[in-house]
């Protein structure tokens, strides 16, 4: 699947973007492994363009009518 993909990719000489999360990126590494595929397919340049930290934020209850 990933061939058929990357030839119509370099066919449209397009710019593409992916997101890994972090857990993916340490503990399994997919940026590595697609870099790897995509290598073996045609003379793609991969780089690191940004990063981002998401956060989650945990209602516990206190406080919970504070405000309004």
């Amino acid at each position: 699947m990933i061939k058929s993909v990357v030839q119509v990719l370099v066919a449209e000489r397009a710019a593409v973007g992916r997101d890994i999360c972090s857990c993916n990126n340490t503990r399994f590494p997919f940026a590595d492994g697609i870099r790897a595929v995509l290598g073996e397919q045609a003379n793609i340049v991969v780089a690191v363009e940004d990063s981002q930290i998401c956060y989650a934020a945990r209602c516990t209850g206190d406080g919970a009518t504070k405000g309004g």
